[in-house]
């Protein structure tokens, strides 16, 4: 097992959204960043989740797709999240752990 984490590269993403793209504004956006082999994660740790946590994480999600022009699997990690909000996650490919 120590091998496999020895693999991995984990990271913070930190870029300007010039166009507005997450919140509709020019902003820096940040988050966590995985990378085993050729496969990047986007992973985001909330106290609580909201369907506007959700949407605000799936298009950093997209934007790191159109910096990086590699598409990321996205993985939010919350021990609360609303109904509405899981219903929107899977919408949106987004993997939600609720207990590690």
């Amino acid at each position: 097992m120590s091998g496999d984490i020895e693999s991995l590269i984990k990271k913070e993403w930190i870029t300007e959204d010039t166009e507005g793209l997450v919140f509709g504004y020019r902003s820096i956006v940040q988050v966590d960043v995985v990378v085993k082999n050729s496969e990047h994660w986007l992973v985001g740790i909330k106290s609580s989740t909201s369907q506007g946590d959700v949407s605000t994480f799936s298009r950093i999600g997209e934007l790191y797709q159109k910096e990086k022009e590699v598409k990321p699997k996205l993985i939010l990690v919350t021990p609360f999240i609303e109904d509405k909000a899981t219903i929107l996650a899977d919408k949106f490919n987004i993997d939600v752990h609720t207990s590690l």
